[in-house]
């Protein structure tokens, strides 16, 4: 819109600025240049008015509003859009309701007025019943004729809806009050006039259009309460008390004398200085109530010295949170808590040990559903001397109720953790004793020696070969007749001394015969009559067959034994004792009739060998194993033998060992085969080195000669029997190193080097032998070590030839070392065909191969590792061998860093 300086429109409010920038030109009366002044005039009134105005102008009745009224339009309403709009198009909803009153203004009728008129329009985003105090008066333009209306209005929606509320509110207490059948009252403080509605009245004994003095009210109040009445009027009628009244008391009906119960409950009003102006209230018959309350009181004194007396345990919880409300001496002991450590409390809080046992969901359950529940021996963990302990508590939980429903829960209980206990003893020793009778197939009876009546288990028959419930004759005739005397005695012998024991026969009806054992106890009466008889049967026909075959292997063993001179013995290895055959002594060279312990054993040993032979003996104890140990002894007559001894310990049920078992063989004259054998080994070896050596010589001179003369088969055939002569060299050498080890001449000689550089040396070497095989070194930082270096690259060239060998269909083998304990560790790791389980104790034997076919396959005289085996022990070290047959090996060996 084009602007001018209208004064009407000067000011800040949003009106006066909407008004400013709305597009005039579009509506019936034009822009504002164009006004008429009575338009510009009421216009600037309207928007400089506080009070809410609205008007209309023009044959459209287009809208104009302030700012005062701006707010009764709400939000997600008709503002600012109403504004410049035709009244009937903007209000067509209520259209019906402004058209009337619009037309009586513009025809002459004058000015209208309403006051709380229901006008709903739509605001604040839905349509509103607003109420609306307002006048419509007209606007006269410059021909003196209505141009418009003035709408003054204020809306008064909270005023008539609370008007309303406070209607319904009176009506709703009036019924409340009838309904609840309560007298009111109302007591002015200046003049002691007692104003009652007809219920009160008629309980006072007064008629309905009888007055009231407070004295008359007073004197209707039983004497015992008057004074205390008198008083609680007197002191709500003091500030301090914040008005309030609430008593009980008796009112006696002057003519009838029938007494009531009531309780008045009032509130006192107060004037500016503090002084009470008004005290009303209401007065409510409570005699069935207070009847009621007194007898529930003594109904729940008589409840809690019940619970109190009770010799069971028992507690009341109160409410979802089950406070302790009462409990007894018993419960309290049961809980393993004083009085002031529950009473008061809810019980999970005070006894944080039973949370989380599902107890709480018990509780909750008989709460909520109000059904009982009950348990027997149930587990529960309680404290107990100032700690958790295990019991076990048979209790009902019960629900408690009044006239409101369920209030809370009863508790009832009894600890039973003796008796639960005592039961499950016996059932255990029960259950054991039947499990015993079950694994050791031992048949059970019962026998009534008054009655002559016999319970037998199902075993039994079995052992008897009878079926369905037998007769006790029915097992006697069983016995075979020879062994029935037998039975007879043992039987006598049992009704004097309690202990029945006897083995006898029995014959089945497929005339087989088997042996059976009987063993029991008669039990006595007061007068010592015997009553009763029970016990075990057992078929021990199977022992007596291994009894009788065990004799027989003990003969046979003896002859054995002694066909071969191997000495036995039984050595008690606490005291030393030794019970010892013949020959066993005879090893020593000792008399058959000589005492012989362990000591003397030990004393007749060379000093060399005696710490040796206990730490093999201790070892074989501690790891459960046999023990076998070469030693030298010296007899009586100064001869000295060689012993072989082996053994094996017992141990009882603690594990402790207790007995040691074993045999001795006397091997000198093995030990001298040996030694001869050695010595021609070493004769023979020593002998043929020297020619394979020349041998070697002319072989490798005449391999030369036919290269260079072209003769490539011939050189050929020369170059296969020098391998062959290297084969045959090496054979010699581990025979000459088997002879030296055996003899103790086998030298050493120590020195400092570097240990991976000796590996890396040995496996670049050993890498030019092989062109199938690939060596990878996987080595870590081990230092210097203190051995002989030649004596370990033996060991380990004949560790990395032997994989090579037995891994044929693969290509890798993996050298690997590392620092661990003071020691230096090496492995070789093959993915050849592996050794099983039981053969890979032997492979370090002297002379042990493969077996089978495998023998041909890998040839050898299977020295190389004894030899190997035997460096390293005297190295000080140790070696051995992880291996899966078909999935490869790996032979390691370590060495102490420095020998002692």
């Amino acid at each position: 819109m084009q602007h001018h300086n209208y004064k009407f429109l000067e000011g800040s409010g949003e009106m006066a600025t909407l008004i400013r920038e709305h597009d005039w030109s579009q509506t019936s009366i034009g822009t504002p240049d164009k006004w008429p002044v009575s338009l510009l005039t009421t216009v600037g009134i309207v928007l400089n008015s506080r009070f809410p105005m609205f008007m209309y102008w023009g044959p459209d009745l287009v809208c104009f509003y302030n700012d005062a009224y701006r707010p009764s339009l709400g939000v997600n309403g008709k503002h600012p859009q109403l504004l410049g709009q035709p009244a009937k198009v903007f209000w067509s909803d209520i259209w019906h309701v402004l058209e009337p009153l619009i037309q009586q203004v513009l025809s002459g009728g004058g000015a209208t007025w309403h006051e709380d008129q229901l006008i709903p329009f739509y605001r604040n985003g839905t349509t509103e019943d607003i109420y609306w105090t307002f006048s419509y008066s007209p606007v006269l333009d410059e021909s003196g004729n209505p141009g418009g209306i003035i709408v003054a209005c204020t809306e008064t929606t909270e005023k008539v809806l609370g008007l309303n509320q406070i209607r319904e509110s009176k009506q709703e207490l009036e019924f409340a009050i009838d309904a609840a059948e309560l007298g009111t009252w109302d007591l002015n403080p200046y003049n002691n006039k007692f104003i009652g509605n007809n219920r009160l009245k008629s309980w006072f004994g007064l008629k309905p259009e009888a007055e009231i003095e407070l004295p008359l009210a007073i004197s209707v109040i039983a004497e015992k309460d008057r004074e205390r009445v008198a008083s609680a009027i007197e002191e709500a009628l003091q500030p301090s008390s914040g008005g309030k009244y609430d008593t009980e008391y008796t009112i006696i009906h002057p003519e009838t004398k029938a007494e009531r119960i009531v309780r008045a409950k009032g509130k006192a009003l107060f004037d500016e200085k503090g002084t009470a102006v008004r005290l009303n209230g209401t007065l409510q018959d409570i005699t069935e109530e207070v009847v009621a309350r007194i007898e529930l009181t003594r109904s729940e004194q008589q409840f809690r010295a019940l619970i109190l007396q009770a010799p069971v345990a028992i507690a009341v919880f109160k409410g979802p949170h089950f406070v302790v409300e009462v409990a007894n001496d018993p419960m309290y002991q049961l809980w393993g808590r004083g009085p002031e450590e529950i009473m008061g409390k809810p019980i999970f809080e005070s006894l944080p040990e039973a949370k989380g046992q599902g107890l709480e969901i018990l509780l909750e359950n008989v709460y909520l559903t109000g059904e009982r529940f009950e348990a027997r021996e149930h587990l529960v963990m309680l404290p107990r001397d100032g700690k958790v302990e295990v019991t076990y508590i048979n209790f009902v939980y019960e629900p408690l109720r009044d006239n409101n429903g369920i209030t809370g829960v009863i508790g009832v209980a009894s600890e039973v953790t003796e008796q639960v206990i005592a039961k499950r003893k016996i059932e255990d020793a029960e259950e054991r004793a039947r499990l015993a009778l079950d694994a050791a197939e031992m048949g059970s009876f019962d026998y009534n020696l008054v009655t002559g009546k016999i319970i037998g288990s199902d075993r039994l028959n079995a052992i008897f070969g009878l079926q369905g419930v037998p007769e006790h004759d029915d097992y006697l005739s069983k016995l075979k007749a020879d062994d029935r005397q037998v039975r007879l005695r043992a039987f006598e012998e049992a009704l004097k001394t309690g202990h029945l024991y006897y083995e006898s026969r029995i014959i089945w009806d497929d005339g087989s015969v088997r042996w059976i054992q009987t063993e029991g106890k008669v039990y006595f009466d007061e007068d010592n009559k015997p009553i009763r008889l029970l016990g075990t049967v057992l078929d021990v026909t199977q022992e007596k067959e291994y009894h009788e075959e065990l004799l027989k292997i003990n003969q046979r063993l003896e002859i054995a034994l002694e066909a071969g001179r191997l000495g036995s013995y039984e050595l008690v290895i606490d005291t030393g004792l030794m019970t010892c055959t013949a020959q066993f002594k005879a090893n020593y060279g000792l008399d058959s009739e000589a005492e012989f312990e362990f000591e003397d054993v030990i004393s007749l040993i060379l000093p060399q060998y005696r710490d040796v032979v206990k730490q093999k003996i201790d070892e074989a104890i501690t790891n459960h194993s046999v023990y076998n140990i070469e030693y030298q002894v010296q007899w009586p007559d100064g001869s000295i033998h060689w012993i072989n001894a082996s053994g094996k310990a017992r141990y009882d049920q603690a594990g402790r060992a207790t007995i040691m078992v074993g045999v001795t063989f006397d091997i000198t004259e093995q030990k001298l085969l040996q030694q001869q054998k050695d010595e021609f080994i070493g004769i023979a070896s020593h002998e043929l080195k020297t020619p394979v050596t020349s041998i070697k010589a002319y072989t490798q001179v005449l391999e030369r000669m036919l290269t260079q003369k072209g003769d490539m088969r011939e050189a050929a055939m020369i170059s296969k029997m020098d391998a062959q002569l290297n084969r045959l060299t090496s054979l010699i050498a581990d025979l000459l190193d088997v002879t030296k080890i055996n003899s103790g001449r086998l030298q050493f000689n120590y020195t400092w080097f570097d240990f991976n550089q000796l590996i890396a040396e040995v496996v670049e070497d050993l890498q030019r032998t092989t062109q199938k095989h690939t060596l990878f070194e996987d080595m870590q930082q081990t230092g210097q070590v203190y051995a002989d270096r030649e004596r370990v690259s033996q060991v380990l060239v004949n560790l990395i030839t032997n994989a090579i060998k037995y891994s044929p269909h693969t290509k890798e083998i993996i050298i690997s070392t590392r620092k661990e304990n003071e020691e230096v560790l090496v492995g070789v790791q093959d993915f050849g065909i592996g050794i099983s389980k039981e053969k890979q104790e032997r492979v370090f034997e002297q002379f042990y191969r493969v077996s089978g076919v495998k023998q041909h396959t890998f040839p050898g005289l299977g020295l190389g590792l004894y030899i190997s085996s035997e460096i390293i022990k005297r190295e000080g070290g140790r070696i051995w061998v992880n291996s899966a047959e078909g999935e490869g090996s790996t032979f390691y060996f370590a060495l102490p860093v420095q020998k002692n």
